[in-house]
């Protein structure tokens, strides 16, 4: 009971400790853009120390499950209010993002799978500008040379 104390002790100092850190980077770069604007990728941010911590502790398969249990949740009842499918995985014909985190964290673990799924982000990001792109030219009129 006291180890476990401890350790939620130490998790709550270090969560405190990165949105302090996550404050002070906020107001030394007013001037500057965020790079990370989604609410996804700020709460892996924040959440990311954590991880590492409990990896440390060696409660790695905790942590991974309890990750692959909420991603079947999201999938399973939020996913098909939002249509099923990323831009991702439209551009590409590969898995969704929530498909490909839930693989990752599996294959590599939390604290790896973190990086590699703000990559993805990065990306479907991407193709949803891909796909906005090519459905407003096939909606412009193209002007007939006279």
């Amino acid at each position: 009971m006291i180890s476990f104390l401890c350790l939620l002790n130490l998790l709550y100092r270090n969560f405190l400790s990165a949105k302090l850190y996550n404050l002070s980077q906020k107001q030394s770069s007013a001037n500057t853009k965020a790079k990370r604007k989604g609410i996804i990728t700020r709460f892996l941010w924040l959440v990311a120390p954590l991880v590492r911590l409990i990896d440390k502790l060696g409660l790695r398969f905790l942590l991974d499950y309890v990750s692959i249990q909420a991603i079947q949740s999201y999938q399973k009842h939020l996913s098909p209010h939002k249509g099923f499918s990323c831009a991702h995985s439209r551009l590409h014909g590969a898995e969704s993002c929530s498909e490909y985190f839930r693989k990752t964290v599996g294959t590599y673990g939390l604290s790896k799978a973190i990086p590699l799924f703000e990559q993805r982000l990065i990306d479907c990001k991407l193709a949803n500008a891909t796909l906005k792109a090519k459905r407003l030219s096939k909606n412009t009129p193209i002007k007939s040379e006279r």
